[in-house]
């Protein structure tokens, strides 16, 4: 006879879970269609969405939420994702542009060339971890890739590096940035931020990291509201001070270097005003669209659920 696991979590049905939703306070103003979204998406996809209308720390749910609240939250960060997305897309592809540009002309077009470990931060414990780490996605992703494949069909087998990054990841393109020589990172830099910024090559070292991170939460469909980096910390910006962000005693501040916040920062000094002005556009008109449906959430704890201050559209006219 199998012994049952006392510690086993069993299955709950849609209708099992109303009822124990209902249990804890949630309201439930269209049951079917509340059954169809936990069918087709499943508890567990909401879960990290349902903090913003709790009551308390045992799971009950403040009065009138009902279970489309939830949904609209989870619904919201699903085309935040998107939007943050398209943006990176674009900030990733400008930065390899960037690298690319400045390997060539310094190093030549021939793998062999422009891979050599002397043309790399020799202080870097990672250079020959992280060549080799490029040659292995190349052969990895190469061969799925009908570009990299077409060019070396035309040109004799040669492999630039603005065709190899078309097949690398975001991770090893932010450890490649890593180990370039300080004149060739500072040079990616210049190229890469649309506004001034000090120290731009460490700058940019970071924020590639950071982004990668966010690039690859949105792309594997993670929670992106409440999100805050645990190790990476893009550092203090002067956008810091305009939005009056609290301090530490120290004088850091308390939100914008690990946050969603500091992910808009992060992408309003690597894409151009007019780009950047469109993107924010599309984000208030969302963060606005939720508050009015949210209607019993304040505005307030609502942007703080999303990790956002209250003047952050203000970004925008900086």
């Amino acid at each position: 006879m199998i012994k049952k696991d006392p510690h086993k979590q069993l299955y709950k049905s849609p209708s099992e879970l109303v009822v124990l939703l209902k249990e804890r306070n949630l309201k439930f103003r269209d049951e079917k269609k509340a059954k169809t979204i936990l069918q087709e998406n499943s508890y567990f996809s909401l879960i990290p969405y349902k903090d913003l209308f709790l009551a308390n720390s045992i799971g009950t749910y403040k009065e009138n939420v009902d279970f489309l609240d939830i949904y609209r939250f989870y619904v919201f960060d699903k085309d935040f994702k998107t939007h943050l997305l398209r943006e990176l897309l674009e900030i990733e592809s400008k930065i390899k542009s960037a690298i690319a540009e400045v390997i060539s002309f310094r190093y030549g077009t021939a793998e062999k060339d422009y891979l050599n470990p002397s043309n790399f931060d020799q202080r870097s414990p990672y250079v020959a971890q992280t060549i080799l780490k490029i040659k292995k996605q190349k052969a990895l992703y190469g061969k799925k890739s009908e570009r990299l494949r077409y060019y070396q069909r035309k040109h004799y087998g040669r492999c630039p590096f603005w065709v190899l990054s078309h097949v690398i990841t975001i991770g090893a393109l932010r450890d490649f940035y890593l180990i370039l020589k300080p004149n060739d990172s500072d040079a990616v830099a210049r190229t890469v931020f649309s506004r001034p910024i000090k120290h731009p090559s460490r700058r940019l070292g970071t924020i590639i990291a950071f982004l990668a991170d966010v690039r690859n939460m949105c792309a594997h469909d993670e929670p992106m509201v409440g999100f805050v980096h645990k190790r990476l910390d893009i550092g203090p910006f002067p956008e810091h001070e305009k939005l009056h962000i609290l301090k530490t005693k120290e004088g850091n501040p308390l939100g914008g270097r690990k946050d969603v916040l500091a992910v808009l920062l992060s992408i309003k000094y690597l894409v151009s005003k007019a780009d950047f002005h469109k993107f924010m556009c599309i984000i208030v008109s969302d963060v606005n669209g939720l508050c009015k449906d949210l209607s019993n959430c304040s505005k307030k704890d609502i942007l703080s659920a999303i990790g956002l201050c209250d003047n952050y559209q203000s970004l925008d006219q900086q």
